[in-house]
């Protein structure tokens, strides 16, 4: 979940809300619950969601987005009003071979937790800033002020 401006965006394994088509993403207006019409996927529907976050104008989601050039990219930003497509990425320089756990963001700042990694990337073209690997696994991020709190479990 993630709340902004009074719009909450959501996602998950669906194909309807309400009865009306959403892939795996939707909208609402947080006071009234009236769904929204977003996002607009370009004909770039998503499958496998993992996680979304919301800071400024954006929404970022991971998840499986297809593209006719390529098999697929993991990483997207999107208007927060209109849902369209702002920049697609891979996320393969994270130091960690799985897929995003968790993202935090802030109009400066977007936080991702990628398994046994964490990275700090530019929210306005998604280009990573730095990354850490990890021994254990990451699924939990929270921004207090200007610190990041991260948790998880230990590897083997």
């Amino acid at each position: 979940l993630a709340l902004l401006d009074g719009t909450l965006y959501f996602g998950g394994d669906f194909s309807h809300v309400s009865g009306v088509e959403r892939i795996m993403l939707a909208a609402v207006d947080a006071a009234t619950g009236i769904l929204m019409a977003w996002p607009n996927y370009q004909g770039l529907p998503p499958s496998g969601f993992r996680a979304i976050a919301a800071a400024a104008d954006k929404v970022f989601v991971s998840a499986h987005f297809p593209t006719p050039i390529e098999f697929g990219r993991d990483f997207v930003a999107m208007h927060a009003e209109t849902g369209q497509v702002l920049w697609m990425h891979h996320l393969n320089g994270l130091n960690s071979p799985w897929h995003v756990t968790e993202m935090e963001a802030s109009p400066g700042l977007l936080l991702v937790a990628r398994g046994g990694g964490i990275a700090s990337l530019n929210p306005v073209d998604g280009q990573i800033i730095w990354s850490h690997g990890t021994s254990g696994w990451i699924d939990a991020i929270e921004l207090v002020g200007a610190a990041a709190i991260v948790g998880g479990y230990p590897g083997k």
